[in-house]
């Protein structure tokens, strides 16, 4: 993550390597998640208005705090392990994948979902037509 040390940075990618361990009860078994899985999120609003409900479950956060311009570190306090969860969630509720190195450059949650669309795009589940 930008302006992290080093060891947070490792201690983000042995986050990643536990979470990845355990399986996410929430993203299996959320009825939130299993609603985004039938989602077919088409821009990047689409996926902002299936990933909200998460988020704030994930986190704990009201539901009016959760904006597109909401920090996830400073206006949603999400550590390091909600990141790495947040990104797992996001990645099997989309069906994409997310480089710990692309995701160094997001800063809210407007940034992630922008990042789950272009990933979308890239794999062929969005049409042309549809990009927003």
């Amino acid at each position: 993550m930008p302006g992290w040390t080093a060891e947070e940075n490792a201690s983000l990618d042995s986050a990643r390597r536990y979470s990845s361990a355990r399986r996410l009860p929430v993203a299996q078994n959320s009825k939130a998640s299993k609603e985004v899985k039938k989602s077919i999120a088409q821009t990047p609003e689409e996926v902002f208005a299936d990933l909200k409900p998460v988020i704030v479950e994930y986190l704990g956060v009201d539901e009016a705090d959760v904006t597109r311009e909401a920090s996830m570190q400073e206006d949603l306090n999400a550590d390091s392990l909600d990141l790495v969860e947040l990104v797992m969630a996001g990645e099997e509720m989309f069906g994409v994948e997310i480089d710990d190195k692309e995701f160094e450059d997001v800063h809210n949650i407007g940034q992630y979902c922008d990042l789950i669309h272009q990933k979308r795009v890239e794999k062929g589940l969005v049409t042309q037509a549809q990009e927003g």
